[in-house]
């Protein structure tokens, strides 16, 4: 059974019952202990919903049953997640009115998710906005947002104005476009933004061709005990010594490699020969 139908066969078999004995479990889900012990390190440690035995119960429960009702981050790695919020960004460049609304809960949702490992919201690619009300604030929004070989977006008023102006390539194609929103503006404001299709945005090439070469790399990785593709890292171990004190920091020293389809895992050494910055570390520099 994948990792995400055994997900939803726990769901299933948690809902409405206080607990369940562990021998219900490995019957129901057709699993063996060592692959249970796996499931209960997985929900503890990567969904955040820890499975717990109670003595006074006589069988397992969830510490945190309403967690199993949301989308658990553990399908998205951060360049999934910054994948879907592109893609959502993209729609609303497209069609604002399409599914705008809609998309919001989707974008807090991944909007957490990426806090949770550290990442920026706004994605490695070059994706800048800001409200401008003269020429000259445009024109410096403009030359931060590396404009004219990453295109601009237009809006009139606000970022969810429904109008919007594409295609500003060059100087020209920009004030023209600036007047026009300024115009149906109420406020007088332009909301201008970085084009995040990939033709108008040379970063975003970028990390779309990253993104193939990865999943390349991903697909030719198989995995040690089934032989699935995919075995890939999922998280990385804190604890690189400091080069200064020898205590650890939370710099990463070691990769987990996890398959998605056994859920074997291994950990695998990545800064073995290498020390901490002093500057990194919490006993050196609080």
């Amino acid at each position: 059974m994948a990792e995400i139908d055994r997900y939803y066969a726990y769901q299933s078999l948690f809902s409405g019952r206080k607990a369940v004995p562990k021998s219900e479990i490995l019957k129901r889900l057709e699993i063996s202990s060592a692959t249970f012990k796996r499931d209960l390190s997985m929900f503890r440690d990567r969904l955040n919903t820890p499975i717990t035995y109670d003595r006074d119960l006589g069988g397992y429960k969830l510490e945190n049953p309403e967690a199993l009702q949301q989308l658990p981050g553990l399908w998205f790695s951060q360049e999934e997640a910054l994948a879907l919020m592109t893609i959502q960004t993209m729609i609303g460049q497209l069609e604002p009115s399409l599914l705008g609304p809609k998309l919001k809960p989707l974008q807090t949702r991944l909007n957490k998710i990426l806090e949770t490992q550290g990442a920026d919201a706004n994605g490695p690619g070059q994706s800048a906005h800001r409200e401008v009300k003269s020429v000259q604030e445009l024109m410096d929004f403009a030359n931060e947002a590396k404009f004219p070989e990453h295109h601009l977006v237009l809006r009139p008023a606000h970022q969810d104005h429904p109008h919007i102006y594409k295609n500003i390539c060059d100087e020209q194609s920009l004030l023209t476009a600036f007047h026009a929103a300024q115009k149906l503006a109420t406020n007088g404001l332009v909301f201008a933004e970085n084009d995040l299709r990939a033709f108008c945005n040379p970063t975003r090439q970028e990390i779309i061709k990253k993104a193939g070469q990865d999943l390349i790399q991903k697909l030719r990785s198989s995995c040690p005990s089934c032989h699935a593709p995919g075995y890939w890292p999922t998280k990385k171990m804190p604890g690189l010594p400091c080069s200064l004190c020898q205590q650890k920091t939370r710099l990463p020293i070691a990769e987990v490699w996890t398959c998605v389809a056994c859920l074997h895992e291994s950990e695998h050494d990545i800064q073995a020969e290498q020390l901490a910055d002093p500057s990194q570390c919490d006993h050196c520099n609080p």
